[in-house]
């Protein structure tokens, strides 16, 4: 049966990995703002800004129903701290940390998870299957399993 699709997974660590380069990127800007600041010359807002907060909160949130999905729960115990420690205030470095840790608590599952790949012919089928069996699924709604493992053979 298929339960999910690895493109949200391999989608959530490329999330993950861009917004660990611009973390990145914004302390080496952030060191440059601290020396201009010591000459007096103006610099950027201090972090984090209103945006870069919506943003990390979107990529817990997609993060959580990712876990979800493949039953990851370090990833998922992480996201809950990386949420707690947005709340109670942040810095780039801690953001930076945050993401990495997560990072490797997915690879940590993914490490002890095996998958199987559907051929695409048969997913077709798969994903085709509450419609084609619909008018039986309603007139048998208990045969469902029966049916669904046998479509799945």
């Amino acid at each position: 049966m298929i339960n999910c699709q690895i493109f949200g997974l391999c989608r959530y660590l490329g999330l993950i990995q861009q917004e660990r380069a611009i973390a990145n990127a914004a302390r080496f800007t952030e060191k440059n703002d601290i020396i201009a600041a010591n000459l007096g010359v103006p610099v950027a807002p201090q972090f984090p800004q209103q945006e870069t907060l919506e943003r990390l909160k979107g990529i817990i949130a997609y993060g959580k129903r990712v876990c979800d999905l493949f039953f990851f729960e370090a990833p998922r115990n992480r996201l809950e701290r990386f949420e707690r420690r947005i709340r109670d205030g942040i810095d780039r470095e801690g953001v930076s940390a945050e993401l990495r840790a997560l990072e490797e608590a997915i690879d940590d599952e993914i490490n002890f998870r095996y998958f199987y790949h559907y051929p695409p012919d048969k997913a077709r089928v798969l994903l085709k299957f509450q419609g084609d069996w619909q008018n039986t699924l309603i007139s048998f709604p208990s045969a469902k399993p029966e049916i669904e493992d046998a479509v799945d053979w």
